[in-house]
């Protein structure tokens, strides 16, 4: 609709209508404040009133990666309600073909009910689970995930400062209390917190490390799950070796497993490479992966 056809704020039929609601309905979130203004002075006012005129831009955007932008600042966000929050990124999406990227229903879990699970419930077993979180606890029955939930409290064996070396090493002490809360309570409780370090960890080879646990992962995958590691690649010039969007594994996604993770498990793919896990599900190849070693 051309804007000159727009129903202005002042003529809308609906009196109790929300200003916000009216403005992204009828001139999309890309117009800015000053256009705004000139086009339809009595909604700016109005706006401005109601203190609701940040959510308006100050300046267009400009997206060149729409999926990339929706998965850093609303995944998860079901296709209804993305229309109604950002309808300019919603309308981006539908034009390049990209909407079905975007769930129709909304999902706590998020792409992820694996990574859901570790950030949430980390050290739970399947038991606790189930009658904590029944809904999660069925998601990762439903793809096969619920070999990672332990059916037992875990055991850091005798030495757990030792376990904390072998599998966080270099994580700082806030780091390991959000990754794994039982490991921290642990070695708290066993006197040994004073060997993990206060501050951040020390990498001498951030690509490498970045490969070896983070491989596959994009910018704003990366500075979301590991800030720290993100700003070293960044400071030492590495950041372009880490991809701007999802790779693509050819015409042959379960070909590319195979080269490259064969033998891993659902879980195990899932923390290594979540995107290429991701594919195989959209694809309905993830049967082909095991549930657990053979």
């Amino acid at each position: 609709m051309a804007l000159e056809n727009k129903v202005r704020w002042a003529e809308r039929e609906d009196r109790n209508k929300n200003p916000l609601d009216f403005f992204r309905e009828n001139y999309g979130s890309d117009m800015t404040r000053g256009e705004l203004k000139k086009k339809d002075a009595s909604l700016y006012q109005k706006l401005r009133k109601d203190g609701l005129l940040e959510e308006v831009p100050t300046y267009n955007r400009s997206i060149e990666n729409p999926l990339e932008y929706y998965k850093q600042n609303y995944k998860g966000l079901a296709r209804g309600e993305l229309q109604k929050k950002d309808a300019s990124l919603y309308q981006k999406l539908r034009k390049d073909g990209l909407l079905e990227e975007v769930p129709t229903k909304e999902s706590r879990f998020g792409e992820n009910p694996l990574k859901y699970y570790k950030q949430n419930y980390k050290g739970l077993t399947r038991g606790e689970l189930s009658i904590k979180d029944a809904s999660l606890y069925q998601k990762l029955r439903r793809e096969g995930l619920l070999e990672e939930v332990p059916t037992s409290n875990r055991s850091f064996g005798e030495n757990p400062l030792k376990y904390y070396k072998q599998n966080y090493k270099g994580l700082a002490r806030w780091e390991l209390q959000k990754k794994d809360a039982s490991l921290y309570q642990k070695l708290w409780r066993d006197g040994l917190l004073e060997e993990v370090p206060t501050s951040y960890r020390s990498i001498e080879n951030p690509l490498e490390y970045y490969k070896q646990n983070y491989k596959g992962l994009t910018r704003g995958e990366l500075q979301k799950k590991d800030a720290s590691l993100y700003e070293k690649l960044r400071k030492d010039g590495l950041l372009e070796e880490v991809p701007t969007s999802n790779r693509s594994f050819g015409e042959n996604p379960l070909k590319y497993y195979k080269q490259n993770y064969k033998g891993l498990t659902r879980g195990e793919l899932s923390e290594k490479d979540n995107s290429l896990y991701q594919k195989l599900r959209r694809d309905g190849l993830l049967g082909e992966i095991p549930l657990k070693k053979k």
